[in-house]
């Protein structure tokens, strides 16, 4: 689910570019304490998606 979320984020940034290890180092990024923000990026994909 939150390897979905990350993939999906780095992806409409920028798809061609888009590399494991890059996504990888977000995940542990958040894993160490962003909770918050990971959060408010769902929140965000949650409104694009319903809008």
């Amino acid at each position: 689910m939150m390897f979905h979320h990350f993939v999906m984020i780095d992806g409409l940034t920028r798809p061609r570019q888009l590399s494991f290890s890059r996504v990888r180092n977000k995940i542990q990024k958040f894993l160490e304490g962003s909770i918050l923000d990971y959060h408010m990026n769902l929140q965000t994909v949650r409104r694009a998606g319903n809008g």
